[in-house]
């Protein structure tokens, strides 16, 4: 079903032609884990209100660094909406290393079904360095109440050496996790 931006002798507002303009919401800064202790999932800049009762149709570029055997997920927090995800990302346990060939996930989990990645730094590196991706693309559905939808991420896997050895993951801020997101019914 085709969205009816405009009907012959309607006025055209700012509102119907901003509703034709993808949205961007950015991570503003890096968002860190250290140590074993922060498992708990925690909200990201990623946070919105769409429209009630409309449908969007929304990509997520999720950036982070971390070692090989740190696993980071996200998920969506979205009581009033209904996702339809297809997601690519590093599968858990993919073979260490950048740029060679790593076993990948490509599916379509729930609707709250946290997306688990694998870090790709070598193990032992304090600070990760390289940058990994993972994309959650698709559509969802907003119902008549209003609510706001939030992204949330965590980590799993690090060591909690005494510091400074503790490992870390980032969840890159600034240029990288960015959600692009524009109204289509």
């Amino acid at each position: 079903m085709a969205y009816e931006l405009f009907k012959t002798g309607e006025f055209i507002s700012a509102s119907k032609l901003n509703a034709l303009v993808p949205q961007m919401i950015t991570q503003g800064q890096d968002l860190e884990f250290v140590g074993a202790s922060n498992t708990t999932a925690v909200a990201t800049d990623i946070v919105f209100r769409p429209d009630v009762s409309a449908i969007y149709n929304y990509e997520l570029f999720f950036c982070y660094s971390a070692d090989t055997d740190v696993d980071v997920t996200w998920h969506w927090d979205a009581s009033q909406a209904t996702f339809s995800r297809y997601v690519a990302h590093r599968a858990p346990g993919a073979a260490s290393g950048l740029n060679v060939g790593a076993d990948a996930v490509i599916r379509r989990p729930a609707q709250t079904t946290a997306v688990e990645v694998q870090g790709g730094d070598i193990d032992g590196t304090i600070d990760p360095v390289n940058f990994m991706s993972g994309y959650d693309r698709g559509t969802f559905t907003t119902t008549s109440s209003p609510a706001v939808i939030v992204l949330y991420a965590a980590a799993f896997g690090l060591d909690d050496d005494a510091s400074p050895n503790q490992e870390k993951c980032l969840i890159r801020g600034g240029n990288a996790t960015r959600l692009l997101f524009t109204r289509v019914g």
